[in-house]
């Protein structure tokens, strides 16, 4: 527990080329925006575009019918991990994200933080699947999600990680990974990169 784990056939190429075009006109259409994600960002540094997507048909943002195909595999996967502590939740929204090429970037962070004696939410595990179906697959294009495995809890910048793993955002992959613990960021982009977050 606290490694990130990768599915390296998460989605089809079809799956992708369908869920990139919903992604797309979702940014097209200005449901993916920044004034969303400043929600966390007075805590936390991000410069990437995101939507919060109904997940289970309630009164928000519809998700799109293929994204909605991968947030039910990612809840799939989930249920399917040995995980320690209480039973996993199924969160009704799914966050769907963009970020630009021209640098988007989210600073290292973990995605549940314990302050003031209490975690800030009920998120145990995250589960992220990249949507790009021609980008990432050669270095240069940034935009890897940097894992800090193994970080004290007071760490928040990695000095005390055992290792660091850099993970492509190469279309068609999923990774799961620890919310409590894993310290991670999206290093700078230079190519558009989708992503789909439970």
């Amino acid at each position: 527990v606290g490694d990130p784990w990768c599915w390296e056939s998460f989605a089809s190429a079809v799956e992708l080329r369908t869920a990139h075009a919903e992604l797309e006109a979702l940014a097209c259409s200005r449901v993916l925006s920044a004034a969303t994600s400043r929600t966390s960002a007075v805590q936390k540094a991000r410069t990437d575009r995101i939507a919060f997507l109904d997940l289970h048909g309630g009164s928000g943002t519809e998700c799109p019918p293929c994204c909605l195909t991968l947030f039910r595999r990612l809840e799939g996967a989930a249920s399917r991990l040995t995980w320690p502590g209480d039973d996993l939740l199924c969160p009704q929204l799914g966050m769907a994200a963009v970020y630009d090429g021209a640098g988007s970037y989210y600073a290292t962070h973990r995605d549940n933080e314990f302050g003031d004696g209490q975690w800030m939410n009920h998120r145990t595990l995250s589960a992220v699947a990249y949507v790009n179906p021609s980008s990432f697959q050669t270095d240069g294009e940034g935009g890897e999600l940097r894992c800090h495995v193994g970080t004290d809890r007071a760490d928040n910048s990695g000095k005390t990680a055992r290792r660091v793993e850099d993970i492509r955002p190469r279309g068609g992959i999923a990774v799961l990974f620890p919310s409590r613990t894993l310290l991670h960021e999206v290093r700078p982009t230079r190519a558009r990169r989708y992503a789909l977050t439970l």
